[in-house]
């Protein structure tokens, strides 16, 4: 991953308003330091995530996911797959559409009479 630049990171640093020079303080590092880490040249040791991560107001697998530059895929359980919702939005345990498990106006029962409740 060396040489790869980290945007998402230094975008989120940005977001909450902090210079490279008040990141470093905040996780207690050089300001060289959290530069390497945003052009890609270093990684966090592991001490320093918790305080990367409470200094950008994230969890720490975020801040493995700004380092990735992915967001985790997570997916939905397979009773919703037949309504197109393979995978969950990341905000939640909801998915990213709501499954519309009949059509609006559909008729049920065994000679399609009954309106479906």
């Amino acid at each position: 991953m060396a040489g790869r630049k980290r945007a998402r990171l230094t975008e989120r640093r940005k977001a909450m308003g902090l210079s490279q020079e008040r990141l470093a303080e905040a996780v207690g590092v050089d300001t060289s330091t959290v530069a390497r880490w945003e052009r890609g040249e270093t990684e966090p040791q592991a001490v320093h995530r918790p305080r990367l991560a409470e200094a950008l107001k994230v969890s720490v697998e975020t801040v493995g996911e700004l380092l990735t530059g992915a967001a985790a895929r997570r997916t939905a359980p397979a009773y919703l797959a037949p309504y197109g919702l393979a995978e969950l939005s990341g905000a939640g345990d909801r998915p990213t559409t709501t499954p519309h498990l009949r059509t609006p106006g559909a008729r049920c029962g065994p000679w399609k009479t009954w309106p479906c409740f």
